[in-house]
């Protein structure tokens, strides 16, 4: 998965860096260069041990896919690169990707929303 997300992700950045604005265009540039970093990590020949026993892995992944959730009306995109959910309430994250899509977090049973359509209820808890 990590080969497709980053291969995604670096063709949907490179296409917008072709029209951005020199200003925008450092951003870019940075989300590249987050995404590629990630790409070399999976791709090591020993499966990038040591950076995922460190945690540096995890963290690129994990910022590869929110730059990649902002590609998310775009066909190719999968859903199972969408970000994880945390709860804002209590901070608590969710790799479940119904707890996602509803807004829904388990721990402290709140409903804050849905973070796909950027639609929030005040938040409640279901008991």
């Amino acid at each position: 998965m990590s080969a497709e997300l980053a291969e995604f992700v670096e063709k949907r950045v490179r296409l917008q860096l072709e029209k951005a604005d020199p200003a925008a265009a450092a951003a870019l540039l940075a989300e590249y260069a987050i995404v590629t970093a990630y790409r070399r990590v999976a791709d090591d020949d020993d499966g990038g041990a040591y950076e995922w026993a460190y945690g540096y892995a995890t963290g690129l992944g994990l910022a590869a896919r929110a730059i990649a959730a902002r590609f998310a009306h775009h066909p190719g995109y999968r859903e199972e690169w969408r970000p994880p959910f945390t709860c804002p309430l209590c901070l608590r994250t969710s790799y479940n990707p119904h707890d996602r899509q509803q807004g829904y977090c388990g721990a402290c049973h709140a409903v804050t929303g849905t973070p796909a359509t950027g639609h929030r209820h005040s938040a409640e808890r279901v008991m």
